[in-house]
Order: structure tokens, then sequence, then C-alpha cells
């Protein structure tokens, strides 16, 4: 008989229950074998199909693209091979057959993991190969019985802490202890953890046996507060009224009402007061109760310092002083507290304090605008003899001049007498002095003085060409035709002043002016005749007094101005190509008048 008509019968015979189901069982186990199974032939039929589907297939092609061929009894050993269990000693594992007698993650059981430093033996984690009793320390096997290396049983080694010891290779808390938040306590007498963890004992009272009782006695009665092991009546207890911290001073307060000190009806007196008469008092810093009731510190004291009357941090004043903030003053003498605290005496109009009254020497204080200089009062501005300060004496020939002793006869700023200022002073472009009480000035370089005013000093400053010929103002260079010419242009100063911080070079003496000099770089050229033309016009100047002179390597050409013009018309040869050629404008009379010459000059070589 086959499997499938076997499974049938066993089928029909676990169905017997009754003898319907008795007799349809036994006819099916017998008819079982005639009757043609439909269905297991066309699965077997439809096997047979695949089977030679397959072969033809696999008979062009194997894994490496080569023809290859495989029967039906191959594919069904493959089919078979697939659904093998796993043999001992593996078992399956998340669907992975694993030997849990040596794999250390799967040591004896899936998922059974031996710690760090251990093997799997047997199915046994053991300590570098060997089984443990203790314990395992990640290398060699431990005994396990000490507390900073405790386990059985080839477990890690583990330490012990919050005051547990290793007790037959087990961490734990001694006898009569228990573990909360992780620490060994005795609940019996631990505050904080009083009967059970986290509970805490109100503060004056004591854990014994779990409870928490008030000094070596039971609880409080109820109304009571233990305080410092001794049940008290807040409401009613001076020793602790209202709060274990607070008791009722005889000297402050007499009864406890309610929770509350009192002086008599009203409130108790703060710390460090007294009750006088009914009413709270500071008695060691009140100034009008010092020490006690009703007694008041006077004048000579400025404070009550721990009931005693003082004048700052010393002793009360003696008589005939006063206590002028903090300090003992005698005021009949005292030039700061002349007369009464804080009273002081001006000591630039007096010096002494007499009788309590301010004075300079014998007589009274001194007026507005003086001061008192040993005794006798002084206009320290103007006088020679306390010129800004007492005894301050100025030397001979000298004036003291807003409180400075000054030569007035050389002192620009006071200059023949105090206060008179030289006029000019600080100006950029003059040299200002006082010479024998009077004020002179010179000008500095190419500063001139052409309005005659000392007010603004040397208030034109000259502009044009350079004062020698090695520093002539460059004009450029110039071919030599006629249309390529140009013009330049300037301003002649004069003026009867000295020039100094340096002296204007070239400046002539006798006229009061400098010369100005101007240079061209004649380039010349083919077909160049080298005729040179020089037009001066001037305005301002004058006439007869100036001059330009034209200088070349070939001669030296002057014209001089009249009626506001001069020229200077050259031939041929004037001058030869690639060389420098000058012209100079200057004064050339004697005459020292104040006057400026503008001037321009017109030119082609």
């Amino acid at each position: 008989m086959d499997a499938s008509r076997f499974d049938g019968l066993a089928r029909g015979l676990a169905g017997m229950g009754t003898r319907r189901g008795t007799l349809g069982g036994i006819l099916g186990g017998l008819l079982l074998p005639l009757v043609p199974d439909a269905e297991g032939d066309a699965r077997k039929k439809r096997r047979n199909n695949d089977r030679n589907k397959k072969r033809h297939h696999d008979q062009h092609r194997d894994k490496h693209g080569q023809p290859q061929h495989q029967d039906s009894d191959h594919l069904s050993a493959e089919k078979k091979k697939k659904k093998k269990k796993c043999k001992a000693p593996t078992i399956k594992c998340e669907k992975v057959c694993k030997d849990v007698s040596s794999d250390p993650a799967n040591c004896g059981a899936c998922g059974q993991a031996c710690v760090a430093g251990q093997s799997c033996q047997g199915g046994t984690c053991t300590c570098n190969g060997a089984a443990c009793s203790g314990c395992c320390d990640g290398k060699t096997c431990q005994a396990g019985n000490t507390d900073q290396q405790c386990g059985t049983g080839g477990g890690a080694c583990t330490a012990c802490a919050g005051g547990r010891t290793c007790q037959a290779g087990t961490c734990a808390c001694p006898a009569g202890q228990d573990v909360c938040d992780d620490t060994c306590v005795d609940l019996q007498t631990t505050q904080t953890n009083c009967g059970q963890c986290g509970r805490t004992c109100p503060d004056g009272t004591t854990c014994e046996g779990g409870e928490c009782t008030c000094g070596a006695g039971d609880a409080c009665p109820d109304g009571q507060t233990c305080c410092s092991g001794v049940c008290r009546d807040l409401q009613t207890s001076t020793a602790a009224c209202g709060d274990c911290a607070v008791t009722c001073d005889a000297q402050t307060a007499n009864q406890c009402v309610g929770g509350t000190c009192q002086c008599g009806s009203g409130a108790a007196c703060a710390s460090g007061q007294t009750c006088c008469n009914g009413v709270c008092r500071g008695t060691s810093t009140d100034f009008a109760n010092c020490g006690g009731c009703g007694a008041a510190c006077g004048q000579t004291a400025s404070q009550c310092v721990s009931g005693v009357c003082k004048c700052g941090s010393g002793a009360a004043c003696a008589a005939g002083q006063l206590c002028c903030a903090g300090v003992c003053r005698a005021i009949a003498t005292d030039t700061n507290n002349c007369g009464a605290c804080g009273l002081t005496c001006n000591l630039v109009t007096t010096n002494q304090c007499v009788s309590g009254v301010c004075k300079c020497g014998n007589g009274a204080a001194c007026g507005a605008g003086q001061r008192c200089c040993n005794g006798t009062c002084k206009t320290l501005s103007t006088d020679v003899t306390s010129c800004g300060a007492c005894g301050i004496v100025c030397g001979a020939g000298q004036h003291c001049c807003n409180g400075d002793c000054r030569t007035t006869t050389s002192d620009v700023s006071n200059c023949g007498g105090c206060g008179i200022v030289c006029p000019g002073l600080g100006s950029s472009n003059a040299n200002v002095t006082c010479q024998n009480s009077g004020c002179t000035f010179s000008c500095k370089g190419d500063s001139y003085d052409i309005n005659n005013n000392p007010a603004n000093g040397c208030e034109s400053v000259l502009n044009g060409g350079t004062h020698t010929q090695a520093t002539a103002a460059n004009l450029g260079s110039h071919r030599c035709f006629d249309d390529e010419g140009g013009s330049f242009s300037g301003t002649m100063l004069s003026d009867a002043r000295v020039h100094e911080n340096p002296s204007v070079p070239g400046f002539v003496a006798n006229v009061g002016a400098a010369p100005q000099w101007w240079q061209i770089y004649a380039d010349g050229g083919a077909g160049c005749q080298n005729d040179s033309v020089f037009n001066l016009t001037m305005s301002g100047g004058t006439t007869g007094c100036y001059r330009m002179t034209y200088i070349t390597n070939l001669g030296q050409w002057s014209a001089t101005v009249n009626n506001g013009s001069a020229s200077i018309v050259l031939g041929s040869g004037s001058y030869s190509d690639d060389t420098t050629v000058y012209i100079v404008v200057e004064k050339i009379c004697n005459t020292t008048v104040r006057e400026a010459a503008n001037y321009t000059v017109t030119y082609h070589l």
C-alpha cells in the first residue's frame, strides 16, 4: 500500500466515533486500493511534465553556461535535501543550524551567549576552555567569593557595591539590612529610610525600631510637636512658641499666645530689643535708651554701641567738645568746626578759629578776590609778594599779571603791561616778539606783510617760480615752432619786513622782494630757426621797478617793465637745440613799499 492510501485509511480509523464511522473507516480502508487515485495521478502527471521541461532546459545550459543533462531523480534528491532537518548537536536558531555544543553565541540553547573571555565547551560556557565553579574575570577562573570578584557558574565576576558583600557567590547586604537606592540600609535606625525605603523622619525625631520617635520615648501626643527630643505645645510654650526654633526671651516677651511671643498686649520685641514700658526698644543701639530704658546720649556722642554712648568708635567727648561726624572737636578753635559742627572756615580768606569765629590773623576774614597769607589779606592776581599763591615773590622788573610773574619788556602776552598781547601772536606766517615793551614781528619765508596790519601778521604768500636758478620752476619742454608756445604767471610781493625761518633765498634786502626763476627745455629740431619771443604783462606794481631776463646757452637778454609790459624778441640762433633756457622776473628799483605785482608771461621758442 502506498503512502497516500495508508494516510486515507488512518484518517478513516481516526474518525470512528460511531458505528457508522467505524463501518465507513473499514470500507474506506478495504476499497481504497481498488479506487483509482485520480487526484494523485494528476499530480504525478504534472510532476513528470515539469521534470521533462526542466531536463530539456538543463541539457542546453548549466550554471557555467555549458550544456548539461539532469534527470528527474537528481531533482528529487535536491528537493529532499532542502527539506532536511538539522543534525545533532546542531539545532535551528533563527532558520540557521547552530552547534550549541561549541557556539559561544548560542551555548547550550539558542541565544544563550557566553560573556567576554569565555568559550563554549560541550554546551557550557567556560573560562578559557575550563569550566568555572566560581566566576570568570574574562581571562581566568576566579574563586568568586570576594567583594571585588563575586560570582558562580562561570559567569562574569562582579564587584559588590553599596555596602553589599559577596555571600555564596552573590552580592548581598549584611543580615538585617535592605537595599534602598542601590545601597544597603538598616530600616530600623536610618533617619532617611525609617521602616521603609524613602521614609524620612521629621526634624527632632529619631528612627527607632523602624518608627520615628521623640527622644527615647514614643511619638508626641496629638497637638504637640517634637522639639529637640521634647514634646512641646507650640501654641503656649515659651520654649517653642509657634516653631521649635522660636524661644520667647523674657527680656522681649513674657508669654506665648496662639503661637506668638508677645510683649504686653503687643508683638514680642525683635532680637536685641528690650520691652520698656510696653514698647520695644533697641537698648544696645537706641540713642534715647542706650544701655537701658530712658538712658539718653547727648551732643557728646554720635551713636549707641552695645548699650554704651560713643563718639564714632571712641568714648563720648569731654566737656567743651562736641561729637562732629564721629570725631570729638573743640569748636572754639577748630577751623573745620568753628562754633558748631560742620561750620568750616574758608582758608582762602581766613587762617584760624578764635572763640568759635573764623579770622585772618587778628582781623576779620578777607574780602572777595583776596587770600589770607600768614595772617594778612593779599590780592594774588596782582600782588608781587604773593603772586598766584601766598609767598611767591616776583623778580626785579617783573609784574604780577593775573597771578603770574611776567617781564613786561619782552613778554609777547604782556608787552608793556599786564594783558597787552602783541598783535599776530600765534600766527603761522609771522614771528612775533616784544622788544623794550614794544611789539614787533618779522615774516616767515615767502609770507609778506602787504597790508601793514599787525593783527594778521604776514598775510600774503608768494606764488610763482622759485628763487634760484638751480631750483627754477620747471615749465616742461617745447619745440621751436611759433604756434607751440605757452604761458606762466605769478605774483611779486614786496614789504619792509625781515624774512626769517628761513630767510627767502635770493631776497634783496634793499628792495624788499625776491626774484622768481622759471625754466623751459628747448627741444629744437629740423627746420627750427630758434628765434625766441617773450611778452610780460604786469598789474599792481610800481612802474619801472620790475625786469624780465631771458638766459640761454648763447646769451642773456633783459627788458624793464614800463606801463605794465615788457618784451624780448630775438632772431634766429638765440639758443641751441636740446638745451634749457631760463626766465627771471625780479624787482630792481630801490623802494620798500608794500605791494603785490601780478604778472603773466606768454612765449614761443
